[in-house]
């Protein structure tokens, strides 16, 4: 099943990313609540903003497989 995903203390659906080596946070916009540590899979970056808006806020969509979530 896929959703979007949401923010479990205020319920925002838009996020910034915060990227380290290996990782990333997804940081709720609107409380600033870290939503999720999303573990990649090998080293890869990502665009820290939308190359057809530039925006760098995001809606996540999700796939939930029993209780795993894969972003």
């Amino acid at each position: 099943m896929e959703i979007t995903k949401s923010c479990f203390k205020c319920g925002g659906v838009i996020f910034n990313l915060n990227q380290r080596p290996g990782e990333y946070d997804a940081i709720c916009s609107e409380c600033g609540n870290i939503v999720s540590n999303i573990k990649l899979e090998k080293y890869e970056t990502m665009e820290s903003s939308c190359s057809k808006c530039k925006s760098t806020r995001f809606k996540a969509r999700v796939k939930k497989d029993k209780d795993v979530e894969n972003w």
